[in-house]
């Protein structure tokens, strides 16, 4: 059964210029009135397949259906599929032919989104779903960003990527430990007496000290990662040896994946929401809208309340 899966993504917009200019209201960039949310749902109503081709590689991609939620959210599904390669198609109980593919051939999929601007904010939420390894994240990349680049010099779309913190909990609370990285971007003052001897201005480099599990077992759980379990806060450093540690790591196995979680960044944070064993589907085997929404729009409320949005 393919998995489907959710990712939480920020959307900002900032004119183009040296350096990391800051973010504008989403709802009046150019202080004229002009909207990211209202550009971005015209754009996917009027997305056709004759622009759809070439969107993220060989993708083809087109609107299946958009929808207000209310004035600050839109919600809705494309439809995307490759192509660029051909072949039989069979029935796998028969091993009968059904259909014989052509490299201008895709099977579409549908792919939920929903898209949340603040009416005053600077920082919107993307919400996508994934289908298996595939995600619409490129159709607002590429298509949807580059076109309003092109029709709103000089302003730019930046998406980013927001963690839901319950998602990093479960990991860190359900998941088995099985390794953890101390990185310090210097040599720490014993360990340079130790390489070099005299370490006096001879302090630079980076040090990684990491404690792996044995073959099939885990690692005793440290005392800041209890506390983020019990629902503390994430560490902005971690101490080690006295000395403050630039960025910490941990190894986790859970729902047969495993995963790197860097706790004093957790923005690097790749996981997604999996809906696989709650999510409705079709005749299909596909998630149905309304089974994915109702996900969706309650994921919305967590990241809204944990981003103060």
């Amino acid at each position: 059964m393919t998995s489907v899966a959710l990712t939480v993504h920020s959307v900002e917009v900032y004119q183009g210029g040296p350096g990391v200019p800051p973010a504008l209201p989403l709802g009046d960039f150019d202080m004229r009135g002009g909207s990211v949310l209202d550009y971005t749902a015209r754009f996917l109503k009027r997305m056709v397949p004759a622009n759809g081709r070439g969107v993220g590689g060989q993708n083809f991609a087109t609107i299946r259906n958009i929808a207000d939620v209310d004035a600050h959210t839109v919600h809705g599904a494309l439809e995307m599929g490759s192509y660029g390669t051909g072949g039989r198609i069979v029935n796998v109980q028969t091993a009968v032919d059904r259909y014989v593919r052509s490299t201008d051939d895709a099977e579409l999929h549908p792919y939920y989104f929903l898209f949340y601007c603040p009416p005053t904010g600077t920082r919107g939420v993307l919400i996508l779903q994934k289908l298996g390894h595939s995600s619409p994240l490129s159709v607002f990349e590429k298509a949807v960003a580059s076109s309003f680049a092109a029709g709103h010099q000089p302003y730019r779309l930046r998406l980013g990527r927001i963690v839901p913190t319950e998602l990093l909990r479960r990991y860190l609370t359900d998941g088995e430990v099985k390794g953890i990285d101390f990185d310090f971007n210097y040599l720490p003052p014993d360990v340079a007496d130790d390489v070099y001897g005299n370490s006096i201005g001879r302090r630079s480099g980076r040090l990684r000290t990491s404690i792996i599990a044995e073959r099939g077992g885990s690692l005793q759980v440290p005392g800041w990662l209890l506390a983020i379990q019990n629902g503390g806060a994430f560490p902005n450093h971690v101490t080690l040896h006295g000395e403050q540690v630039d960025e910490a790591a941990v190894e986790v196995q859970y729902g047969g994946k495993r995963r790197r979680i860097v706790v004093t960044d957790t923005a690097q944070f790749r996981g997604a929401v999996d809906l696989s064993g709650s999510v409705e589907r079709d005749s299909n085997n596909l998630p149905l809208f309304t089974s994915v929404d109702a996900e969706a729009q309650a994921l919305l409320l967590d990241i809204r309340q944990q981003e103060g949005l």
